[in-house]
């Protein structure tokens, strides 16, 4: 689907539990299926520990690949959005709702896409508030400046 990231990325103690659960293994499989359940295994880690080091390995082993997903799907008025700030904002309701997560139906790749993509509606519609709120009246600032009238008046 996306760019994989290496597993030479992960922190020595994200290495080592992903060894432990037998997800870092000598066997040749794909390189995308790998990566689908090197990620499954840290989401579920991190839910059920809140450890930080498997948190970021998640974050950097799909961070690539979240940006890019982003940066696609992007749609009409989302297309205003900036891609960095709503990956971060897909990235922080992954941690924020990470007990929600559960590994079937598609594991972690599933789940935060699906994340990624309310987070870019959501971003869309506020965005599409904002460009449709009319102007405040009061938001031009008065003309001090004395009309031809006033000026022959006063002279």
């Amino acid at each position: 689907m996306l760019q994989t990231q290496s597993s030479a990325t992960l922190s020595v103690s994200a290495a080592r539990y992903l060894k432990e659960r037998g997800v870092l293994s000598e066997r040749r499989e794909d390189p995308s299926d790998r990566l689908k359940r090197q990620q499954t295994a840290l989401m579920l880690g991190f839910r059920d520990t809140r450890r930080a080091d498997l948190f970021e390995a998640l974050y950097r082993l799909s961070f690539r690949q979240v940006r890019t997903f982003v940066s696609v799907t992007r749609r009409g008025s989302a297309r205003a959005l900036d891609p960095d700030d709503l990956t971060q904002e897909v990235f922080l309701n992954i941690y924020r709702y990470s007990s929600s997560f559960k590994e079937q139906s598609g594991g972690f790749r599933g789940w935060c896409l699906t994340i990624a993509r309310n987070v870019i509606s959501r971003k869309a519609r506020e965005h599409l508030k904002r460009s449709m709120l009319p102007l405040a009246e009061s938001c031009d600032p008065a003309d001090s400046s004395a009309d031809p009238r006033e000026l022959s008046i006063t002279h």
